[in-house]
């Protein structure tokens, strides 16, 4: 255990801020990135690339934003989008009001 030194310290004006200030790893390229655009990551890395990309685009307030992830593209390597606003294309099985016919069990 180590001691705190007396000299070290200092007082400062800083309004306390309540919760947890959390930084991830991917905060700098997070804070770049524009709709539309792609992260490039490894290949087999998208996956849980986007998953965080979705947690940070929530926290810090976004919403409605669709993020897409492809785990190999054409250059080999994989890559996560911000595809903000977009829809997912209507089929017959998900459009409002239509589900899905129940089976009966066998």
């Amino acid at each position: 255990m180590s001691r705190i030194n007396a000299t070290e310290l200092t007082i400062t004006n800083d309004p306390y801020i309540s919760g947890r200030i959390v930084r991830s790893k991917y905060d700098p390229i997070f804070e770049q990135i524009e709709v539309g655009q792609r992260i490039v990551c490894p290949q087999g890395t998208a996956a849980r690339l986007a998953v965080q990309f979705r947690k940070w685009l929530a926290s810090h307030g976004y919403s409605d934003v669709e993020v897409k992830a492809r785990e190999r593209c054409a250059d080999g390597q994989g890559g996560v989008w911000w595809l903000a606003g977009e829809k997912k294309a209507q089929t017959r099985w998900n459009t409002p009001g239509n589900k899905a016919p129940l089976r009966k069990a066998t």
